[in-house]
């Protein structure tokens, strides 16, 4: 069961926005830098949520390969990504299938992707 955790500050009296500790926020952290097209920043992020034991569910590793895609990484490095999914037992969804035949495509390798 992934490790989720909700907390958040007070600031003034009111409630701040949540910091980063839980698998919501750093999804969201990394699929921002994947709309900027930003796959080391989202690697970084990536890494620091699992520093902190927070573990990484579907939404957290298909950004990450969205970041891959965007980023026109090699398809090696999402292979990569999507092996240390299935090994932490994260069950791919739609969009993880997307993002990785993508990254084939734009890898110029359109046959690997009829390996997942």
């Amino acid at each position: 069961m992934a490790k989720q955790r909700r907390s958040s500050r007070k600031c003034c009296g009111e409630e701040c926005s949540p910091t980063l500790d839980d698998v919501f926020t750093y999804s969201a952290l990394i699929g921002a830098c994947s709309r900027g097209s930003d796959f080391d920043a989202a690697m970084r992020h990536f890494r620091e949520m699992e520093a902190m034991k927070i573990q990484a569910d579907v939404t957290s590793f298909s950004a990450l390969l969205s970041a891959c895609e965007k980023s026109q990484r090699p398809v090696s490095e999402a292979t990569e990504i999507f092996q240390s999914m299935k090994f932490q037992q994260v069950s791919p969804n739609h969009v993880t299938y997307s993002s990785l035949i993508s990254c084939c495509e734009k890898s110029s390798e359109a046959d690997l992707a009829w390996s997942y």
